[in-house]
């Protein structure tokens, strides 16, 4: 609960070190929610917003759908499509997701949340640089052989990388390293408006 609770401070101070509030959305989507260990602590800080929650692990879908009454959750698959119609979310977030995709499937899911966020929409999305001075991009086959498919495994971005890759599908608003539980880095995007 510790760390769900610190995620979703930084969450909060991420937004307000771009002048924006979680209340001045509607819609939040967590991708990659897991179990719920951080939108259960969104609540309480917005007791009015929609919540969502979407996850490629059907027990912490089904455990989340069972116990966490105040948010709607959906099953992913690997690549999209996900079930949301277009421009669904004002905000959207996703914490050590990027940090584990190959570059293909970080790419798919860009372009799938831009489909699904709002014109203007707000995405935080969390990378790990602590091995940026190596190359821009690593992704390394490091967990024991057949536990995680080999499109998920540990991923390494440079702020150069993101920059340059994502702001192909996103405004790049700010980047701020270890702003999220003190390890990860935190990447705020934009969709363009309409």
């Amino acid at each position: 609960m510790m760390i769900g609770q610190r995620c979703a401070a930084d969450i909060n101070s991420s937004l307000a070190r771009i002048g924006r509030d979680l209340n001045s959305f509607n819609r939040i989507l967590d991708f990659g929610c897991g179990c719920g260990r951080t939108l259960i602590h969104l609540q309480g800080l917005v007791p009015t917003v929609q919540i969502y929650g979407a996850d490629i692990d059907a027990k912490a879908i089904k455990w989340c759908k069972q116990h966490l009454s105040f948010a709607s959750f959906a099953l992913t698959k690997p690549l999209p499509p996900i079930d949301y119609a277009s421009d669904s979310f004002d905000f959207i977030y996703a914490i050590s997701v990027f940090t584990h995709l190959s570059e293909d499937y970080q790419f798919a899911w860009l372009k799938e949340l831009g489909r699904i966020a709002k014109p203007g929409a707000v995405l935080l999305l969390t990378v790990d640089g602590s091995r940026a001075s190596e190359q821009d991009f690593v992704f390394e086959q490091s967990y024991e052989k057949g536990l995680f498919p080999k499109w998920y495994q540990n991923a390494f971005h440079s702020k150069k990388y993101v920059v340059d890759k994502y702001s192909s599908y996103f405004e790049v608003l700010d980047y701020f390293p270890r702003g999220m539980n003190g390890h990860q880095d935190v990447v705020m995007l934009q969709k363009p408006s309409a």
